[in-house]
């Protein structure tokens, strides 16, 4: 989480804590998304200003990326364009 100011990486630490509860199960302050048609399945979860896109392998939750929500906002804004 290099480059991510304080505040920005202590809200994705929070949240990726709160996948040892439930990964899977989308709650209040965990707002969690399946990707359809991904194999393995993979999931997206908000963190502040931030995704959080991860897999679950065997008991074992898997980051594989964290980007900007202004990265889906904007490929959204395209594809109705």
């Amino acid at each position: 989480m290099k480059g991510l100011d304080k505040a920005d990486a202590r809200a994705i630490k929070a949240r990726i804590g709160e996948l040892r509860i439930d990964p899977y199960t989308p709650r209040q302050q965990c707002d969690i998304l399946k990707e359809k048609g991904k194999r393995p399945p993979l999931y997206r979860m908000r963190a502040g200003k931030y995704w959080v896109e991860y897999f679950i392998e065997a008991d074992t939750v898997y980051i594989s990326k964290i980007f900007p929500r202004s990265v889906i906002l904007t490929m959204g804004k395209a594809i109705r364009n």
